[in-house]
């Protein structure tokens, strides 16, 4: 069955929305775009895809205090 709209899911909208913002260099929409789904996913969503790079960071390393 043909999808009815251009994007088959709201996720293919948004990463083509995302790779549209990053190809004219529109970093405020981008960054918003970010900001969005930060605050919409949980924690541990975060964590689940972005471990690597959060441990590449330092996030887990402990600070004196």
């Amino acid at each position: 069955m043909k999808s009815r709209y251009r994007w088959v899911t709201p996720a293919d909208w948004l990463i083509d929305h995302a790779q549209q913002c990053a190809e004219n260099n529109n970093l405020t929409d981008l960054l918003h775009l970010i900001r969005e789904l930060a605050w919409k996913a949980s924690s541990d969503d975060i964590q689940d895809l972005f471990q690597d790079q959060m441990h590449a960071d330092g996030y887990f390393d402990e600070v004196a205090g």
